[in-house]
């Protein structure tokens, strides 16, 4: 099946906002007389869960009410200025390579629309993306397999002829679900919870992917 359209995740695929949030996390937490820290680990793929699961997962007991604290978090990310280092190397270079060969792009997120579009306005991303989907804009967000299919009907493509691209089981178990092909970030948060057998591309780093589709 020929390749039409691109659907990517943006935390852990396209950035890595890990920097920002463990920032926020760690403003936050001692505000509130924690002294001692979750592992980096706990930290780094809880930033792919997004949501009040990251906040229970980061702040567990020092959160008594977590949408409270995601509405924090999110009014003190939105605060923070995106570094361009949070962009995975290679990115804006194959971005370009991608559409300059006329395949559709777009994001599919969980973070809201107000920082997505910050962050890929501050990291002047905003012209290569047809389509741009937050949790807060459709009725039924990833992982639910219907915010997938909604993000390619806006780009008029069949998922048989499509790329999601992401790095976290939960981006795997969508785009199965949607029945498009799976391309595995591993360079990104959730290294150890997809297994890479079973997607169709696994990615050390972007180059991977256009080297992949331009070999197809």
């Amino acid at each position: 099946m020929k390749l039409r359209s691109i659907v990517f995740d943006l935390d852990g695929t396209l950035v890595d906002s890990v920097g920002v949030c463990v920032a926020i996390f760690r403003e936050m937490l001692v505000e509130r007389g924690c002294t001692s820290f979750p592992p980096q680990e706990v930290l780094h793929s809880s930033v792919s869960l997004g949501g009040e699961v990251m906040i229970r997962r980061v702040f567990g007991t020092y959160s008594t009410t977590p949408k409270q604290d995601l509405a924090e978090f999110r009014k003190r990310y939105a605060q923070h200025p995106t570094p361009p280092e949070s962009l995975y190397t290679g990115v804006r270079e194959i971005l370009t390579a991608l559409k300059s060969e006329g395949i559709g792009l777009a994001v599919c997120t969980k973070k809201p629309t107000a920082l997505a579009t910050k962050v890929l306005a501050e990291l002047a991303l905003v012209p290569f993306f047809q389509v741009v989907s937050c949790a807060d804009a459709v009725p039924y967000p990833k992982p639910d397999r219907r915010h997938l299919l909604t993000v390619l009907a806006e780009l008029n493509c069949q998922p048989a002829h499509a790329l999601m691209v992401g790095d976290s089981r939960s981006d795997f178990d969508l785009a199965r679900d949607a029945e498009v092909p799976f391309g595995f970030a591993r360079y990104g948060y959730g290294r150890h919870e997809v297994d890479e057998h079973v997607c169709d591309v696994v990615l050390e780093s972007m180059s991977d992917l256009f080297d992949w589709v331009t070999s197809r």
